[in-house]
């Protein structure tokens, strides 16, 4: 069974975004946002989730690589 598309979301010139690397971006920062509002109703301070995402993401690339 194959999807209706192509694993292709876009291509620009040299740069092809697959639909995969889209859809991982898109649920990172769907993430961060949830988080984000989390933390803002628990009275902490929002901007700590961004700091973090930076090194969590980094740690992820590495660990999904290992």
């Amino acid at each position: 069974m194959e999807p209706p598309f192509g694993p292709l979301l876009v291509k620009l010139g040299p740069l092809a975004i697959h639909w995969y690397g889209f859809l991982i971006a898109l649920g990172i920062v769907l993430g961060a946002q949830v988080a984000t509002y989390l933390a803002r109703r628990a009275g902490e301070d929002p901007e700590i989730i961004w700091d973090m995402m930076v090194v969590v993401v980094l740690f992820a690339l590495i660990g999904a690589r290992a």
